[in-house]
């Protein structure tokens, strides 16, 4: 979808970066992938940055798609997305762009002000860590709870102090 969307909307489309001046969504990647400083591409990223927290969507989805070839390679390669790679390419590919999504919108500007390129690799890939911790993961659930839920005759089980504790060293057993 958002390979789509920048090729129908984004492209070309005119906005006013900040102080990187007005320029189309492709000048801006051009500008980044050119610029041989890491200072000056630690600006444009930081600004970027900062203009999608101020809500400008567009800013965000530049840095999403400057970072594209690495999120395609992230998606069959990272440990967290891999097995899911081999199923489904495009799940493996929207957990990572998810994940990135994430790491852009929360990256703390006002303290990683330098070699922004990398704290956004390596928060992409902390990310993943945490979208990939369920894959593989196997739920003991009784047989009898499995046939209510699907005849539509599931009702809460009222449980007491007991159970709970029963449930949660169970479940702390079975992650081990």
């Amino acid at each position: 979808v958002l390979t789509n969307e920048w090729d129908t909307e984004l492209a070309d489309s005119i906005h006013r970066f900040g102080p990187l001046g007005t320029l189309t969504c492709t000048e801006v990647i051009e500008l980044l992938r050119t610029t041989k400083a890491d200072e000056q591409r630690d600006h444009i990223l930081i600004t970027l940055l900062d203009l999608n927290h101020a809500g400008m969507d567009v800013a965000g989805k530049v840095v999403i798609r400057a970072f594209m070839p690495l999120a395609l390679g992230y998606a069959r390669t990272s440990a967290a997305t891999r097995d899911l790679y081999r199923h489904s390419r495009f799940d493996a590919t929207d957990t990572v762009l998810a994940a990135f999504w994430e790491v852009v919108a929360t990256y703390p500007v006002d303290t990683r002000r330098t070699s922004v390129a990398g704290n956004l690799r390596g928060r992409m890939m902390k990310a993943l860590r945490g979208f990939g911790s369920h894959v593989g993961v196997e739920y003991n659930t009784s047989d009898e709870y499995l046939e209510d839920l699907v005849n539509g005759d599931a009702q809460e089980p009222e449980e007491d102090a007991l159970e709970e504790l029963r449930t949660l060293f169970t479940w702390a057993i079975d992650t081990e």
